[in-house]
C-alpha cells in the first residue's frame, strides 16, 4: 500500500478541517434565510420585506444583461466596465432563475478555488499554515459577504492568484490571458502586473495590456457602438464619483483613520487628504518591498506578489466593501506560512508574529462578527480593515529580513528557478573534494583541494 506524501496529508487536513468548521456553520445557520439573518441582517430585502439573497446580482447584475440584451444601455448603480456586462448578457439569454443559478455556481466555484489553489501548490508543505487556512476561509466574513451579495471579488482574486502562479511556472500566455481579463472587470488588478514589470518581462506585461484593452475598449463598441461604450463609462465613473460621495466607506483605509479619530468622514477636510497622502505612502513601500523581493529572487515570488499588492488594495481603491477582502483569507495564511518558515524569527519573536496572524484571522472571522453581535458596529470600526493591517505588517516584518538576505529563506538553498513553490533539498557541501587529473605518465593522480 502507498503510503500518502506529507504535502497530500496536509492537502486531506486542510479539506477536512474546511468541511468540518463550514459544515457546523452551515447546521447552525439551518438555511439560506438563516445565514442571511446571521450574517446581514441590516442587508438588502425584497418587495415583501423578506431577505434577499445575492442582492447584487439580482439588483444590478443582472438587469444589466437583460438591458444590453434589449439593445438599452447601463442600468444605474452598474458599477463596472462594459466587458462585465456584456458577460452578463450572455447569461441573461439563459432567462433569470437559470441566469441566477450559474452565476451563483460561479460565485461558488470561485470561492472553492481560490481556497484549493493556493491549498495545493504551496500551503501544502506546512501542516499549521494549511490547517490555518482551512479554517480562514471557512470562517471569513469577506468571503460569506461576497457570497451574500452575489459578488465578482472572488472571481477577480482568483483570476489574479492563477495568473501570477502559472506565470511564475512560465505560462505567461495564460497568465496575460487571466489577468487581462481580471483588469477588464474590475479595473485595479492593473496594479498586480506591477510584479511580472519588475522582473523585466514586458511582453508578458505587454500581453496583460493587449488583452485588457481589447476586452475594455475594442470589444465594446462592437455591441454598444462607440458613443454607447463612452456614455457607459462615463456614467459608471459618475455613479462611483457619486457613490464615494454620498457613502462614507469604512473600509477604506483613510475613511478607517478618519472615522477613529474624529468619528466620522469629510471628503473635503485636511485630515482626509492628509490620511490618503500617507495611504499612498503604504502602498509604495510595499512596492518597494516587492521591488527588493524579486530582486532576492526570493522564493514564492507569486505568493509575495499577490499578497503585497492585496494588502495594500484597502489604502489606494477608494470604493472599498466588505467583499472586496476576499483575498484576505489567502493573505493571512501565507503571512503565517511565511512567518513559520524563516528561522531568522524565533522564540518569542516568532511567537509574536505567529500571534498577530492570528489575531489578524480572528477579527475577520464569523466568530468574531457573532461576539461583537452588532451589525452597525461592526462595519463603522472596520474590524477587517485592521486585520489586513496586521497580515500586511507581519508581510512586511519578514519580507525585509528576507530581501535583506537575513531570513532563513535568503540563506537556505531555496529552489529559485525551477519553481517557486518546493524548497530544494539543502545538502552539506564536503569540506573537500577530490580533484582528479591525468598525468601522461602517472596515470591517475588524485590530489585533495577544496572544490573541482
Amino acid at each position: 500500500m502507498t503510503r500518502l506524501s506529507p504535502q497530500r496529508r496536509n492537502v486531506i487536513l486542510a479539506l477536512f478541517a474546511f468541511a468540518l468548521v463550514l459544515g457546523y456553520e452551515v447546521w447552525s445557520w439551518g438555511s439560506l434565510e438563516g445565514f442571511a439573518m446571521a450574517t446581514h441582517a441590516g442587508g438588502c430585502r425584497d418587495a415583501s420585506g423578506r431577505v434577499q439573497l445575492f442582492c447584487d446580482a439580482v439588483r444590478f447584475y443582472l438587469p444589466q444583461g437583460e438591458a444590453l440584451a434589449a439593445g438599452h444601455g447601463r442600468v444605474h448603480g452598474f458599477l463596472y466596465p462594459p466587458p462585465f456586462g456584456l458577460f452578463m448578457r450572455a447569461l441573461a439569454a439563459l432567462g433569470e432563475p437559470a441566469a441566477l443559478r450559474v452565476w451563483v455556481g460561479i460565485v461558488v466555484f470561485s470561492t472553492l478555488a481560490l481556497f484549493a489553489v493556493p491549498a495545493m501548490s504551496l500551503f501544502s508543505a506546512s501542516r499549521p499554515a494549511s490547517i490555518a487556512h482551512a479554517i480562514c476561509f471557512a470562517t471569513a466574513m469577506p468571503l460569506l459577504g461576497n457570497f451574500y451579495w452575489g459578488q465578482v471579488s472572488a472571481l477577480v482574486a482568483l483570476l489574479v492568484v492563477s495568473a501570477l502562479i502559472l506565470h511564475a511556472r512560465g505560462h505567461k500566455a495564460a497568465c496575460a490571458l487571466l489577468l487581462g481579463s481580471a483588469t477588464a472587470i474590475k479595473v485595479y488588478p492593473a496594479l498586480f502586473a506591477a510584479p511580472i514589470l519588475l522582473r523585466k518581462d514586458y511582453r508578458t506585461v505587454a500581453g496583460v495590456a493587449v488583452v485588457a484593452v481589447t476586452l475594455a475598449f475594442l470589444l465594446p463598441p462592437a455591441f454598444l457602438g462607440v458613443a454607447g461604450t463612452l456614455g457607459f463609462y462615463q456614467g459608471a465613473s459618475a455613479d462611483i464619483e457619486g457613490t464615494i460621495r454620498s457613502t462614507p466607506f469604512s473600509y477604506y483605509g483613510p475613511n478607517v483613520l478618519s472615522i477613529l479619530l474624529t468619528g466620522r468622514v469629510r471628503l473635503d477636510s485636511q485630515l482626509v487628504a492628509l490620511l490618503q497622502q500617507a495611504a499612498i505612502c503604504v502602498v509604495i513601500a510595499s512596492l518597494t518591498l516587492l521591488r527588493r523581493l524579486v530582486r532576492a529572487r526570493a522564493p514564492w515570488e507569486p505568493f509575495w506578489s499577490t499578497s503585497l499588492v492585496f494588502g495594500s488594495l484597502p489604502f489606494f481603491v477608494r470604493t472599498t466593501w466588505l467583499h472586496s477582502y476576499s483575498y484576505l483569507p489567502f493573505v493571512q495564511s501565507f503571512a503565517l506560512y511565511a512567518a513559520l518558515s524563516d528561522r531568522a524569527y524565533a522564540g518569542l519573536r516568532r511567537g509574536a508574529l505567529v500571534s498577530a496572524v492570528v489575531l489578524s484571522g480572528l477579527l475577520s472571522s464569523y466568530a468574531m462578527f457573532r461576539l461583537v453581535h452588532d451589525e452597525p458596529y461592526y462595519v463603522a470600526h472596520a474590524y477587517v480593515f485592521w486585520a489586513n493591517l496586521i497580515a500586511l505588517l507581519v508581510l512586511h516584518a519578514v519580507g525585509w529580513k528576507l530581501a535583506s538576505g537575513q531570513g532563513e529563506d535568503a540563506k537556505s538553498g531555496h529552489d529559485r528557478g525551477q519553481t517557486p513553490f518546493r524548497p530544494r533539498p539543502v545538502t552539506k557541501p564536503p569540506l573537500a573534494a577530490a580533484r582528479v587529473r591525468i598525468h601522461p605518465r602517472r596515470g591517475f593522480h588524485a590530489r585533495l583541494g577544496r572544490g573541482v
